[in-house]
């Protein structure tokens, strides 16, 4: 009895023990097996662990952190870094790197799974993304590019370039836009730049930058005002055209031209940008006018800032409407049939056209000349074309069209009468034909052209012919043999003027009040310079060749600028007021062969210091120095015995008498 019952206590325990490490064996690590367990023990959670990546994975998969993150994508690749399992717990913590991959991306992260054993089965509790370890973006492919132009937002804009650097997370795109203006395109490069955001997976736009700017203007060419008139503003009254001939990077060359009394008011460069457009100013030369602020956009030019142009269009003259050309009816006009020669001459045009086209014929007879005052003050006239046929234009035919600006002349032309374009102030635009053998006196005189050229044909240039004209330069024959009275008589825009030596008689008046000229050119072989020929002029410098044996009454007076003069030896009297108001004049030689300073030759020139007087001088008449109080010296040539046989007029010479006398003295 007592060995049973000692055997029965040895099952019992056995038993005991058995169902002990059972329930051990269903606890056991999803880690590495605890090495002081019994040998079947090992081997079962040996089996536990080759079992624990593929259910790691699945949970991972499963797991809404893992699934919910920014482009999650399909795990390839999962690598237990560590685990640590509490067997008594029931407890098992496995930390994960995990790579997962899209077709655009590719993502490594740090994950911590945590088990509990619970009736003998691992439970998955929870899965936590380890942040602090950091988790890192790939991408596979760039931004698409229907992604960028809906971010560039402009459908116009042409991609010209677009740029990936994947492994240094790097994408671009180039576009190119195109901006049409009427006269100025502008075009642009701009890129997009995107960096990849490796913590949220995705492309992000970093900056837009403007890489290049470019403009293409279309202004070159001649522009004319085509606004109001501005008859408020003296000067400016008449049309105003701007001729650009350059386009720079950032400048215009610009002709300005004033087709009145100034003529071009500037030629030369402007500041512009290319980018912007431009405003720039023109003065005006002369002091009755006012100055003029121009705009250039891409929209076209402007003129603002003087009465009632403040702001008016202008308009590119090949952009202009053509303009409708009128024959009128043979019963719009009066005329005479020669039947002999079978021509007809206009005596009166009736009609009222802007743009008039002069018919070749009528009644069959060959239209050959227009007569006196055959279109005189008409206002309507703008644009007359007269026919090929036309030999002569009669006195005044045309005087006083206030409104006419162009006339073609024919080629075959012979004669232009007198006055035949006179007080046609707005005429600025015709050529004078090669044929034409006659201008008549007065024929331009108040007309607005600033530039002509005559043909080789005309040998003179009659009474009165530019005076009062815009001109500004002028050509005409090697051989010209005259310059009538008055011929450029207050011609304002004149600067400088050649005399040829085939000119004998430089009439009276011809160049009076020509207040811009200031050189002056006359050739040996001019013989006589008539009474005011320069009269009021800027002439600074002037040698006036011996051949020149007259020079008339106040012929140079109140040149105010002229400082160097050197007189003909030739000339035996210098003439009444000749000199007068010379105001810079500061030293005077009186050439050899002189014998008469005239009445006030030399009045008031107000700078007069020092004279050289010939010994051939035997007359001083009445106020030849008057008013020159600064003259200190006077150097005689002849003796004191000769000095004292000189008829002088004490009257008004007193600056003259009082001075020091050098005699037997002579210009170095």
């Amino acid at each position: 009895m007592k060995k049973l019952s000692i055997l029965l206590a040895a099952l019992l325990l056995l038993c005991f023990c058995a169902s002990c490490g059972g329930e051990n064996s269903g606890g056991s690590s999803t880690g590495s097996p605890d090495t002081s367990a019994a040998g079947g023990k090992d081997s079962g959670k040996k089996e536990a662990a080759e079992a624990d990546e593929a259910r790691l994975l699945e949970d991972l998969k499963n797991s809404d952190l893992f699934a919910g993150r920014p482009f999650a994508g399909e795990i390839t690749e999962l690598h237990i870094d560590s685990r640590v399992t509490d067997a008594e717990a029931g407890t098992d913590h496995v930390t994960v790197s995990v790579k997962a991959e899209t077709e655009w991306a590719r993502r490594s992260a740090i994950y911590v799974l945590d088990y509990t054993l619970t009736d003998k089965v691992w439970t998955l509790q929870s899965v936590v993304h380890d942040y602090e370890a950091g988790e890192s973006y790939e991408p596979l492919v760039g931004v698409e590019q229907a992604a960028a132009d809906e971010e560039y937002g402009s459908s116009e804009a042409v991609p010209v370039q677009h740029t990936e650097d994947l492994p240094g997370l790097h994408c671009s795109f180039t576009y190119e836009s195109t901006e049409v203006y009427p006269f100025c395109t502008f075009t642009k490069q701009e890129t997009l730049h995107y960096g990849y955001d490796t913590v949220q997976g995705y492309w992000q736009l970093q900056e837009k930058t403007l890489d290049s700017q470019t403009a293409d203007w279309s202004i070159q060419g001649l522009w004319v005002s085509v606004g109001s008139e501005g008859w408020l503003t003296s000067g400016w009254s008449l049309g105003i055209t701007l001729e650009i001939t350059e386009v720079g990077e950032d400048y215009l060359h610009i002709i300005v031209n004033h087709p009145g009394e100034g003529g071009i008011v500037y030629d030369g460069p402007v500041a512009f940008d290319a980018l912007s457009g431009g405003e720039f100013r023109v003065e005006n030369p002369y002091d009755s006018w006012e100055s003029l602020d121009f705009s250039i956009s891409e929209y076209g030019i402007r003129i603002s800032g003087t009465g009632n142009r403040c702001d008016e269009s202008m308009a590119r003259s090949d952009l202009l409407p053509p303009v409708e050309i009128v024959v009128p009816a043979e019963t719009e006009f009066t005329y005479t049939l020669h039947d002999e020669d079978q021509t007809a001459v206009i005596r009166s045009y009736k009609g009222s056209v802007r743009n008039l086209q002069v018919p070749d014929s009528i009644e069959g007879y060959a239209v050959v000349g227009l007569d006196t005052g055959a279109f005189a003050y008409n206002d309507d006239l703008e644009l007359v074309i007269l026919p090929a046929t036309l030999q002569f234009i009669g006195d005044e035919a045309f005087a006083y069209c206030d409104s006419l600006k162009t006339i073609e002349l024919p080629e075959g032309l012979l004669e232009i009468g007198a006055g035949a374009f006179e007080g046609c102030d707005g005429l600025y635009q015709f050529t004078l034909p090669n044929s034409l053998q006659r201008l008549g006196a007065y024929v331009f005189s108040d007309t607005a052209f600033d530039t002509i050229a005559l043909p080789e044909s005309i040998k003179e240039i009659p009474a009165g012919a530019f005076s009062g004209s815009g001109l500004r330069s002028l050509t005409f024959a090697s051989d010209l043999i005259s310059i009538g009275d008055h011929a450029f008589y207050y011609c304002h825009g004149l600067s400088s003027f050649t005399v040829p030596g085939s000119v004998k008689v430089i009439g009276e008046s011809a160049f009076e009040s020509c207040t811009a000229l200031e050189t002056l050119i006359i050739e040996e072989g001019v013989e006589v310079i008539g009474r005011k020929a320069f009269n009021r002029t800027e002439i600074r410098e002037l040698v006036i060749p011996d051949t020149v044996t007259e020079i008339g009454w106040e012929a140079f007076r109140a040149c105010f600028g002229l400082q160097q003069l050197q007189l003909s030896s030739a000339a035996k009297t210098i003439p009444f007021c000749a000199f007068a108001e010379c105001e810079a004049l500061e030293v005077l030689v009186i050439p050899e062969g002189a014998e008469t300073l005239g009445e006030y030759a030399f009045d008031s020139c107000e700078a007069l210091n020092i004279i050289y007087l010939p010994a051939s001088l035997q007359r001083i008449e009445e106020g030849v120095f008057y008013s020159c109080d600064r003259l200190t010296t006077v150097h005689y040539a002849g003796t004191k015995e000769d000095w004292e046989t000189i008829q002088i007029t004490s009257s008004s010479n007193s600056p003259l008498l009082e001075a020091n006398m050098k005699y037997e003295s002579i210009p170095d």
